[in-house]
């Protein structure tokens, strides 16, 4: 079984900030915490990033003109793929999401 990662994109005014690779840590965590794979379509842009966290390239499919790559990560692999963001240790350890305060949105 596996997760699919929806869009994970941060407010203009917090881009750069760290808080998308806060949130991908934090749906890593819960994916290898639960034994689970993680796939999600990334663009031409976002390839080399999510290879480099050890998601592999399995398809690439045409939308509306812009391809997209179908990338998928297992937890055996999250190793060394943890702390993306750089901002690991500001969120908390429990199970729960991050809360919009911690990210600076609330």
């Amino acid at each position: 079984m596996h997760i699919a990662l929806n869009s994970v994109i941060a407010d203009p005014d917090y881009k750069r900030k760290g808080v998308s690779g806060m949130l991908l840590d934090w749906g890593l965590d819960k994916a290898q915490a639960e034994g689970k794979g993680v796939y999600l379509f990334v663009g031409d842009l976002e390839v080399d990033t999510f290879e480099d966290m050890q998601f592999e390239e399995l398809d690439s499919v045409t939308v509306l003109g812009a391809e997209r790559h179908l990338m998928i990560w297992e937890p055996s692999d999250l190793s060394s793929a943890c702390d993306v963001g750089g901002k690991k240790d500001e969120i908390d350890e429990d199970d729960s999401e991050p809360e919009l305060g911690a990210l600076g949105m609330g």
